[in-house]
């Protein structure tokens, strides 16, 4: 994926990313990052639908490890709400970094990171493994996220 990514993004118009999860590991008592949503390139294209398709044309014909590319009407991209989550959750690095919260009547008050605008969203906290489930589908995936639980 990494070499897919820079391939990418030595064209003009084109920023290419895998979106990142920021999240606790026990076996290292640290945090780590893995894909948000594993096997999957997003692309920021300024650059017009079909001169796209063409650079997917190509370089599928040069690679073998691009599938598909996700298209609506013709049109490779995400819904707009799918845009705007993702621009809440991520930051500029493409990371949905940790939050942090406390308990309250059983359901997490998010005090610090992303899920401070989701906090009615999560439906599930993981304490041990400190990650918040939320009802939210993105590309038709239930989304986790890091949450540490404090005092």
């Amino acid at each position: 994926m990494d070499k897919l990514v820079k391939q990418l993004n030595q064209h003009d118009g084109i920023d290419a990313f895998v979106p990142q999860l920021e999240y606790y590991r026990r076996d290292i008592d640290g945090y780590a990052y893995k894909p948000l949503f594993a096997n999957y390139v997003f692309v920021k294209a300024s650059i017009d639908q079909r001169s796209f398709d063409l650079l997917l044309s190509h370089m599928i014909e040069v690679r073998d490890d691009i599938i598909a590319q996700l298209k609506y009407e013709e049109v490779s991209a995400l819904r707009e709400e799918e845009v705007r989550l993702l621009e809440q959750l991520l930051d500029d690095s493409h990371v949905l970094r940790m939050s942090k919260a406390v308990l309250k009547e059983n359901r997490a008050k998010v005090y610090e990171g992303p899920l401070k605008r989701f906090e009615k969203n999560i439906k599930k906290v993981d304490k041990h493994n400190r990650l918040a489930y939320l009802d939210i589908a993105f590309m038709n995936r239930e989304i986790q996220a890091g949450l540490v639980i404090t005092g």
